[in-house]
């Protein structure tokens, strides 16, 4: 979890367009059957998981990769700011 999360905080971090004194949300909850979920909430306006590019020999750009590998399923929401969720 603390990977997934570290990654959703560096993509916010680097692509949302944060001030200094923006505010991030970071949720984490333990709901049943063992099933932990978390989200990231920043300001930014978003963007398509299914866009992502694909570059292999590119440096960078793996943290939603690994993301994918490691939760059990993830998503975007868009509604005025984005919330990149995910499932263990």
């Amino acid at each position: 979890m603390a990977m997934i999360l570290s990654e959703l905080v560096t993509n916010a971090i680097r692509h949302a367009g944060l001030k200094r004194d923006t505010t991030l949300e970071v949720v984490v909850e333990a709901g049943d059957r063992g099933v932990m979920s978390g989200r990231v909430v920043d300001p930014g306006r978003g963007f398509d998981p299914e866009a992502l590019p694909d570059r292999p020999l590119h440096e960078g750009g793996f943290g939603l990769r690994i993301v994918d590998k490691l939760a059990t399923r993830w998503g975007v929401n868009r509604n005025g700011r984005t919330e990149v969720w995910f499932d263990l």
